[in-house]
């Protein structure tokens, strides 16, 4: 995943160069109280391989976005602000290649937070929760005229 994540980020500077965009965003998004734990440790490989070059100076935000609303599971709020704080103390050497971190909330309930592919074929809602992030990160981007 490392590779992923690290070809990710070096595609969107390397192409946000040619058409001047101002910000990149990173999204990290996550579900459930399973993930919370997953979602610490989803950083840990850029201790080893930093997701930028070093002396990299893109304008990178990396989000954190939880599916449903945080004030419904404090266990979540608790793991993500963990790693604004340790983001915000410049704990890690990966913290250099992005400007800033921020936690978002889509708000989905519980009924709309679905993720089930066994039912690809017989439920249309299969794949909701996912979905409705993407639809609620790219509202809240393409709102935002600094984006």
């Amino acid at each position: 995943m490392t590779g992923l994540w690290s070809g990710i980020l070096a595609a969107l500077a390397y192409s946000s160069l040619g058409v001047g965009a101002k910000n990149i965003a990173l999204v990290r998004p996550f579900a459930s109280r399973a993930e919370t734990s997953a979602v610490r440790s989803s950083f840990d490989s850029w201790n080893v391989h930093a997701p930028c070059s070093p002396g990299f100076a893109g304008n990178v935000t990396l989000f954190l976005v939880y599916s449903q609303d945080f004030t419904t599971n404090p266990q979540v709020e608790a793991a993500a602000n963990d790693i604004v704080s340790n983001f915000t103390a410049r704990t890690e050497s990966w913290h250099s290649c992005f400007q800033n971190v921020s936690l978002l909330s889509a708000g989905l309930t519980a009924a709309e937070d679905v993720y089930n592919p066994r039912e690809q074929l017989s439920d249309p809602n299969w794949v909701s929760g996912p979905n409705g992030v993407f639809r609620f990160l790219a509202g809240r981007l393409l709102g935002d005229a600094s984006w």
